[in-house]
């Protein structure tokens, strides 16, 4: 029996780290009030680059307005206080495992690559408070562990620092 080509497999690694860059009130939750200045989609492409040039903007215009409806329509206000455990540095990427309470462990459930949104404060939407986005690598038991974009801004520095 013959094998087929190999499957394409993609590089997921920009795209990952483009969202987990997001500042989530700055470029998430204020972008939704913000009038953009979009290009419009022309009829006919003259060439690939064209194309990407025309809707990468709107694909992440798309892309961070449904992770505002996810955090507000499913998520709305809550939060889950979280005991960090251990980190390790796997450049560009912090690894953090937390421990969750049993009970919090046992009501929400997690699954690999869901976004979420780590933050100091018990309001989720309180700007002042430093906060990063996270893929959730594995949830089990009471154990919950991320991975956070390293990043160079000054809110990646204060989540080192409290790291």
């Amino acid at each position: 029996m013959e094998s087929g080509p190999d499957r394409f497999v993609p590089n997921l690694q920009e795209f990952k780290k483009t969202v987990l860059a997001f500042d989530f009130y700055k470029d998430i939750v204020d972008d939704q009030n913000s009038d953009k200045d979009m290009k419009s989609v022309p009829d006919h492409f003259t060439s690939e680059q064209h194309y990407i040039d025309t809707m990468l903007p709107l694909f992440w215009q798309e892309g961070k307005m449904q992770i505002l409806r996810g955090k507000v329509m499913e998520m709305g206000s809550d939060t889950e206080a979280a005991t960090l455990h251990k980190f390790r540095l796997e450049p560009p990427w912090i690894r953090l495992d937390f421990i969750r309470r049993k009970e919090e462990s046992m009501t929400r459930l997690y699954g690999q690559n869901d976004l979420v949104l780590l933050t100091q404060s018990e309001d989720p939407f309180d700007e002042e408070a430093v906060h990063v986005l996270a893929l959730v690598d594995r949830a089990f038991g009471v154990g919950l562990d991320v991975t956070v974009f390293k990043g160079e801004s000054e809110r990646f520095l204060q989540v080192a620092r409290l790291i």
